[in-house]
């Protein structure tokens, strides 16, 4: 978890760092421009997992390259972190389930139009979110994790539609995997890499 934190603050670091904002024109996609959109989103779960977990905040990191004007090749990772839903209450205190995800995705997103500022998306993801899962319990003095449970890697596929609006990305989006889904929204802050690609 601290090394995904640590790799997307590095990769910040080094796109602002390289980032020619003088020369990059966020309005025209080039065939081989490379671009990482780091953003947060919120989720709402679904499914049986929506039964243990509830509403998530997380942090990704979309790699994206210009394949055709139309096509951008993505590549996604990042970190959710899953509130808990109740399983138990009594007067000693509150038993809860939490979930962190880390999805790892590639994906595909077709723009409709070029040149633009304003510039609408659909796309498709798929690969694989690593969910951790917790039984905590807690009241009004402390609390504790009753049981840690291993890690699951569990198959997943899904969909998104938005648009960048020259160096914002926002999409809305819907993933499935094994036991549950989740449904959300992100926004994202563009920044070009092609100096490192170079």
């Amino acid at each position: 978890m601290k090394q995904l934190f640590t790799c997307l603050t590095l990769c910040i670091m080094i796109a602002s760092a390289n980032a020619q904002d003088q020369t990059f024109d966020y309005k025209v996609r080039k065939v081989n421009d490379v671009t990482v959109s780091t953003g947060i989103a919120l989720n709402f779960p679904g499914g049986d997992f929506g039964e243990t977990a509830g509403n998530a905040f997380g942090v990704t990191g979309i790699l994206s390259y210009v394949y055709t004007p139309s096509l951008n090749l993505t590549l996604t990772a990042g970190f959710m972190a899953f509130s808990g839903q109740d399983v138990l209450t009594s007067a000693y205190g509150t038993v809860q389930y939490t979930h962190n995800a880390v999805p790892v995705l590639i994906g595909a997103r077709y723009f409709v139009n070029n040149n633009s500022s304003i510039q609408p998306f659909i796309g498709i993801k798929t690969g694989v979110h690593i969910i951790k899962t917790n039984l905590e319990f807690s009241n009004s003095f402390f609390s504790s994790t009753l049981d840690e449970g291993q890690s699951k890697t569990k198959f997943s596929f899904g969909a998104e539609a938005g648009a960048n609006f020259s160096k914002l990305d926002a999409a809305a989006v819907f993933m499935h995997f094994s036991g549950g889904s989740y449904a959300g929204i992100r926004v994202g802050y563009i920044l070009p890499l092609n100096d490192l690609v170079k």
